[in-house]
């Protein structure tokens, strides 16, 4: 229905199905209730309502965590993360675009990384940190740290660069769980075991 374009009536039913699940409690509610207010955050990001997207993405970020549901968690931290940057876009322009042109020179990056062109990837990372500067501002930057420093860390580890792939990946996840990234935690923290010991 939403995919149709129908989103003020999609809303009205999730936000039915959410009146019906008040007090209620159990594994189904538990299930269902991330998933009514995340679509709520679609439709809402599809009507261009940034605040109300970022609004129902959160709730279902948080209902995710109450649940214990670690997939849902990191799924809604990643959208939350990129509904906070539309929104900075709109709100400070500046900081916005400074926002965007980081996550861009971190995406390519990965790109560089994928293609096995580690030192140009490197370069990028080196760029992404100067536009972010030694004090970040808020968490919309904090939480591209994690992805910086874990790519770096994979970057070294490619290059041979064991010390410095630790200390990359030991940044990246102290950087994961300062900004409660839960899924950084888990794969930085696998991929510090995975490199072993100093």
């Amino acid at each position: 229905m939403a995919e149709q374009g129908e989103y003020g009536e999609s809303d009205r039913e999730l936000e039915g199905i959410l009146a019906e699940m008040s007090g209620a409690a159990g594994s189904a509610i538990d299930n269902l209730r991330p998933k009514a207010l995340g679509r709520l955050g679609f439709n809402a990001l599809h009507r261009r309502d940034y605040a109300a997207a970022l609004d129902y993405t959160a709730q279902a970020h948080e209902a995710c965590q109450a649940a214990g549901d670690q997939e849902g968690v990191a799924t809604y931290y990643e959208n939350l993360m990129s509904l906070r940057a539309i929104r900075a876009l709109e709100t400070d322009p500046e900081l916005g675009q400074r926002l965007l042109a980081t996550r861009r020179l971190v995406a390519e990056a990965q790109d560089s990384a994928d293609a096995g062109r580690y030192q140009a990837s490197l370069g990028k990372l080196v760029q992404s940190l100067s536009l972010i500067g030694e004090e970040p501002e808020g968490d919309l930057f904090q939480a591209l740290l994690p992805k910086i420093y874990g790519l770096r860390g994979f970057n070294e580890y490619k290059l041979g660069n064991a010390a410095e792939a630790r200390e990359s990946t030991g940044r990246a996840l102290r950087a994961s769980e300062a900004a409660g990234d839960v899924e950084g935690v888990r794969i930085y923290a696998a991929n510090l075991e995975a490199m072993g010991a100093p």
